[in-house]
């Protein structure tokens, strides 16, 4: 049984919430990420939506071992009008290092996916392109649809049984697959 002190998590997560967007661990453009220590973490929403998909594909694919675990989710309401919507995570090892400043510094001597400015590029097509690929088959059997947001910020490592998977940590545009998965009643 995963243990979680969630009296300690979500007063840390809240403390950093009513900070400016600076004090994410991590963010994308739908979801902000908050690590907890101990390997997990929350990752937030504001729109429902988003929080749905990612939050069901992910507890989904994690039973597969193609995502990191979820615990449950919760709300936290910000004001009278405002509502974030939030899961427990388990971290993964980003795959270009961890979080916004790390993925941009990240270097390694079998990297090329900075551009001439010195900016991260999204669009890199052979770091760990065989291990991509293979993730990508392994998704599209389990939900009948491909990753669609197949750049390498979006990937880490956990491990399962002493070895490393890489796994996918980026779930809100898996829209086809959610609505597949939901049809096939393999999610709520």
């Amino acid at each position: 049984m995963v243990v979680v002190d969630k009296p300690k998590a979500t007063e840390k997560f809240l403390e950093s919430f009513s900070k400016e967007i600076d004090s994410y661990d991590s963010s994308g453009s739908n979801c902000a990420f908050f690590d907890l220590g101990n390997s997990w973490g929350i990752k937030c929403y504001h729109d429902k939506d988003d929080f749905e998909c990612s939050y069901e594909v992910q507890k989904y694919l994690s039973k597969k071992n193609l995502a990191p675990r979820v615990l449950e989710s919760f709300e936290v309401k910000i004001d009278e009008y405002e509502i974030v919507y939030c899961y427990f995570t388990e971290v993964a090892e980003g795959l270009v290092g961890y979080g916004y400043e790390n993925s941009h510094a990240f270097a390694d001597d079998d990297y090329d996916g900075v551009d001439s400015e010195g900016e991260f590029d999204y669009d890199m097509v052979y770091f760990h392109r065989d291990e991509r690929e293979e993730y990508n088959e392994k998704f599209k059997e389990a939900t009948r649809h491909w990753y669609m947001d197949n750049h390498v910020g979006n990937y880490g490592w956990i491990e399962r049984n002493g070895n490393k998977i890489l796994v996918s940590i980026d779930f809100d545009s898996c829209w086809d697959a959610y609505k597949s998965l939901k049809k096939d009643k393999k999610i709520k």
